[in-house]
């Protein structure tokens, strides 16, 4: 039962971790599109959620030199990708 609950608490601190982030934790996937900005630069790119990006939310927080923020999806962008109406 021990496990159980520092298993349960590790994930409950991601998910608190993630949630300082503007990335929701069910925005969380590999592979996903989001926006990352360079607060330094203030350049706004387009990419692919990496392992690495992820690591970068959980782990560095506000100190990391990005903001990560989801891509909202709106009726004009699923047609952009191929979605019909």
């Amino acid at each position: 039962m021990t496990k159980l609950s520092k298993n349960t608490e590790t994930q409950q601190s991601c998910i608190t971790d993630v949630m300082q982030s503007v990335i929701l934790p069910n925005e969380i996937c590999v592979g996903n599109l989001f926006y990352r900005t360079n607060k330094q630069t203030k350049e706004k790119l387009k990419i692919e959620l990496t392992a690495s990006c992820i690591m970068d939310i959980l782990y560095n927080r506000e100190n990391s030199s990005f903001i990560y923020e989801s891509i909202p999806i709106n009726a004009k962008r699923l047609l952009k990708f191929g979605f019909e109406n």
